[in-house]
């Protein structure tokens, strides 16, 4: 966002709202928490994304059964990292014996929330209607869509959700520009008291103003240029009194021309959602919400090229994560009632028609799972009779509840397998106190059941080429399997002694390593897991490195090497290694990373699949300082002062191959930028002041990723600076032959959003600038 220098992610339109508080922090980040009590990021992580892997064979598990016998409903659960789970005596569980029971129901209990909320559209010549509207599945490989997960954190379902930004803030002084001042008051207003008389008559009239042949958008830019398949330029805006903080008016869309001249702007209801951006549908048009506290209500818009607005839907609540799209244009948005005590989601489904329905839940902590077909896949927890259910909304909208046993122990979240289908798995304890778990296989609404011997409580699932991963515990004997999901069938691999110390990585020929920790013998191994089910253990002589906290982002996206070869850390004699491991079993090399550094992220890929470790060299005499080692010669490529700065991984690559490693300096808001090629020669650097400007990238839906470049399709990188604390910034073009400054920023009271391509080539950055006591935005073609 435009202000995002002044106050946090979403600035002073965040506090306005009355979403949360703000926080200042540096370099020049802080952020306006929700009141829901989502968990803020204060290092510099964001998420990674999986590449498409193959089967594993093996021995099978049980026939499958039937999802449509009779059931007890789900009883009292907790989540554990998001999963359910709950406590049962031994009479309880001894009472519980048997084979599992589901319940499926087909009470639908949609409800249009529109009802009574007058819906008008600018020139659209439609209307929203809420009703049950057809669509066909569709094939999509997707990347792992699983939730947060870990093994060593409890918590209850209807517990703070997380954040739906994950940023990086080193501390910061504070600044003296006026913005700052003005950000900052905005903190102390309520959003209801912006206006008490109009927000009824705003609730019923979108309403439209021209703008030609201006280069200036009305209000703050909550966020940068948002393109169209077909080349449509919007930007969202809010208007805001400059000297008081509050907000003036509504929320605006403008309709922006190539040359960056404003052709229309509409206005709508609310102020913009600070849980989701505005977000482009494959038709060109533009799909947004926005928020009225004083009505606690988020409505839903549809905005076309031309800038005819409908609106299409509302909804009780804020918004509480990214609307997700399905490759066949339905969309989800979930928003939360009370975000006091987390109670009261709803979840509104707009169809590639605009036909909307809203579905409700008690409490539901995290974003649901959106196949290609457009079906949904949320877990429910009613507060009241402590029932856990899944509610699985089909490619039509209709709605299908499924319930576990009732001796449920641990409810994991669903994902979604490159097959489009939907997978959820339920852990509960036998008579004999062994934890076996049952699988659910879903297909649009409904679902068939399976099961595994073995524990899976603590592991999420992983989509693979065909199906989905997951570890499998042997309690009693302590050793690990592999279980790989499919739709017909689970097979599970031989077993390695030893129990999960990280995440597994699941290679695209269907290959598994697993870092293991035997208890019996007090030491480190490397399972291998074959696509045939065979398994080899590699003993490490040293201690495997672990996640740290805050966990990598990649965790729950993971990226694999694309030649099926594991890597993996460890630390032996006061030394840090990473040992690359071939599918047969072999150790193909040992890597020596540089004495007194330290892995606290995974390893990253280009796309070529050269392998490359980031390392830190934290509490030196001189600061701290990060590398780049090329895991295929063991040589560092770049080191760079202050503290690694990242989005989904730790390095970015262009479309071109060309990585890139960002820092900054703790003591001040300096950024340091290396690019590198694929033989590890250093091509470009920069060294900037100013306050960076992230581009919030959504990974499906599980919440915002902050990524500090942005590219274009030539592969020229850009980076956005705006002025603070005295320093000078400006937009940034680095190519291989360096890197030059194509706008310069060095007034206090402006502020300039992340760069953006056009698929042309045309880099757009929008300029918001204090005139008074408003704000103008500029969207501005950049030449690089």
């Amino acid at each position: 966002m435009a202000l995002d220098k002044h106050v946090g992610r979403v600035g002073a339109l965040a506090v306005a709202l009355g979403i949360g508080s703000a926080v200042v922090a540096v370099p020049a980040v802080a952020w306006a928490e929700p009141d829901a009590g989502s968990t803020a990021a204060v290092s510099h992580d964001s998420g990674d994304s999986p590449r498409e892997r193959g089967p594993l064979g093996g021995k099978r598990a049980r026939p499958a059964a039937t999802a449509d016998s009779d059931g007890p409903a789900a009883t009292r659960r907790s989540q554990r990292d998001g999963r359910v789970g709950r406590t049962h005596s031994a009479a309880e569980r001894d009472a519980q014996d048997g084979r599992p029971a589901v319940r499926q129901s087909d009470d639908d209990d949609s409800v249009d929330e529109s009802a009574g909320q007058p819906k008008t559209s600018v020139g659209s010549g439609g209307r929203g209607r809420t009703a049950t509207d057809g669509t066909e599945p569709t094939a999509w490989r997707i990347p792992n869509r699983s939730s947060s997960s870990g093994p060593t954190m409890l918590a209850t379902l209807f517990a703070p959700r997380t954040s739906p930004d994950h940023t990086d803030a080193p501390a910061t002084p504070s600044s003296d520009s006026p913005l700052m001042w003005t950000m900052l008051a905005a903190a102390r207003r309520q959003f209801g008291e912006l206006r008490d008389g109009a927000a009824s008559a705003q609730t019923t009239h979108s309403t439209a103003t021209s703008t030609a042949s201006s280069t200036d958008v009305p209000g703050l830019a909550t966020q940068p240029v948002v393109i169209g398949a077909d080349g449509t330029i919007y930007q969202v805006t809010v208007e805001a009194n400059a000297n008081t903080g509050m907000l003036a008016g509504g929320t605006r869309v403008s309709i922006v021309g190539p040359d960056g001249t404003t052709r229309t702007t509409r206005t709508l209801v609310g102020g913009p959602s600070e849980g989701s951006d505005a977000v482009a549908r494959e038709d060109g048009s533009l799909l947004i919400t926005t928020y009225s506290r004083l009505l606690n209500r988020t409505f839903v818009s549809v905005v076309n090229p031309n800038g005819l607005v409908r609106q299409v839907g509302s909804a009780s609540g804020n918004v509480q994560a990214p609307i997700t799209i399905a490759p066949n244009g339905t969309a989800y948005v979930q928003t939360l009632v009370n975000p006091s005590f987390g109670l009261g989601y709803k979840l509104i489904r707009i169809s590639d028609r605009n036909t909307v329905r809203v579905y409700s839940t008690t409490v539901s902590s995290f974003p649901p799972a959106v196949a290609p077909d457009g079906s949904a896949y949320l877990v429910s927890q009613n507060l009241f009779t402590d029932n856990v259910v899944l509610m699985a909304i089909g490619p039509d909208g209709a709605l299908r509840r499924t319930a576990p046993r009732s001796d449920a122990q641990v409810v994991g979240q669903p994902v979604i397998g490159t097959d489009g289908r939907a997978y959820w798995t339920v852990g509960y304890d036998t008579s004999d106190k062994e934890r076996v778990a049952d699988v659910y296989t879903f297909t649009g609404n409904k679902a068939t059941i399976r099961h595994i011997d073995g524990d899976v409580s603590n592991y999420t699932l992983v989509p693979s080429g065909d199906g989905v991963y997951i570890p499998v515990v042997d309690n009693v004997t302590g050793a690990t399997a592999i279980a790989r999901i499919s739709a017909t069938a689970i097979d599970l691999s031989d077993s390695v002694n030893g129990y999960l110390v990280r995440p597994i990585d699941v290679t695209p020929d269907g290959t598994v390593y697993a870092s293991l920790y035997d208890y019996g013998t007090k030491t480190y191994s490397v399972g291998v897991y074959r696509p045939d089910g065979s398994v080899s253990a590699i003993d490490i002589d040293g201690e495997i490195v672990q996640p740290g906290y805050p966990r990598p982002p990649t965790e729950n996206f993971p990226t694999t090497s694309s030649d099926n070869t594991g890597y993996v850390a460890y630390t032996a004699g006061g030394h840090t290694y990473v040992v690359v491991v071939s599918p047969d079993g072999t150790i193909a090399r040992t890597v020596a990373l540089p004495d007194g550094t330290a892995v606290t992220r995974p390893v990253t890929f280009d796309a070529d699949g050269n392998a490359y470790q980031v390392v830190e060299t934290p509490g030196s005499t001189a600061g701290n300082s990060v590398s780049v080692v090329s895991l295929a010669t063991g040589a560092v490529i770049a080191t760079r002062p202050g503290s690694l700065v990242t989005g989904h991984d730790s390095l970015q690559f262009g479309p071109d191959g060309t990585g890139y490693l960002v820092t900054a300096e703790t003591s001040g808001s300096t950024y340091h930028i290396v690019s590198f090629d694929s033989t590890g020669a250093v091509l470009a650097s920069l060294d900037a002041g100013g306050f960076l400007a992230r581009d919030r990238v959504d990974y499906w839906g599980q919440g915002y990723f902050n990524e500090p470049l942005t590219f274009g399709p030539d592969g020229t990188a850009y980076v956005s600076l705006s002025e603070f604390l005295g320093q000078a910034g400006g937009v940034y073009a680095l190519t291989p032959e360096g890197a030059s400054k194509i706008l310069s920023d060095d007034e206090p009271d402006t502020s300039l959003t992340a760069v953006i391509v056009s698929d042309a080539g045309i880099p757009y950055v929008t300029v918001t600038r204090q005139e008074g006591d408003r704000y103008v935005s500029t969207v501005t073609a950049l030449t690089a």
